[in-house]
């Protein structure tokens, strides 16, 4: 089983690869201009400092719970940017070959996603003790525009 130090540095290099292949993305398509209200930088630095968190203090359930909504506003500003230029493919304002490029982009993307997501639930199984859960609703996620309904109560303590 991997520490936590180890888990957090995991998850800190997924999340510097993601970071770097949008960058890049950005950077070629030259789209600066264009995509100006993406905030993923900052949802990220927010998720990294509640795992620091969660590690640290006394209480973790609150840092926890904090990583889970990081984690969700990633995946939100994500699914926003796949949105946003898909919109713009549509409207002929890029050219369908960066509509092509982001979309290999994204399959990647989404692999980092899960990676992240996998690492967070590892760690946060060290440092909460699982308790008890429920599941309702339909199957379904929500990553990068897949929709559906499911709603999944995990209860954990110290």
């Amino acid at each position: 089983m991997a520490s936590h130090e180890t888990l957090k540095n995991m998850i800190a290099t997924d999340l510097s690869v993601m970071t770097h292949e949008i960058g890049e993305f950005i950077q070629k398509y030259d789209l600066f201009e264009r995509i100006t209200d993406i905030t993923l930088p900052a949802k990220i630095e927010d998720f990294q400092l509640a795992i620091d968190e969660m590690i640290t203090a006394e209480d973790k359930a609150k840092p926890a719970a904090q990583a889970f909504a990081a984690l969700s506003a990633i995946n939100a500003q994500l699914a926003y940017l796949d949105a946003r230029l898909n919109y713009m493919v549509s409207m002929q304002t890029i050219s369908q070959t960066v509509g092509a490029a982001w979309n290999n982009l994204k399959n990647y993307l989404q692999s980092i996603f899960q990676s992240v997501s996998q690492h967070l639930w590892q760690l946060i199984s060290q440092v909460l003790t699982f308790k008890e859960w429920s599941v309702s609703g339909d199957a379904g996620v929500n990553v990068f525009g897949l929709t559906g309904t499911a709603k999944i109560e995990l209860k954990f303590g110290p």
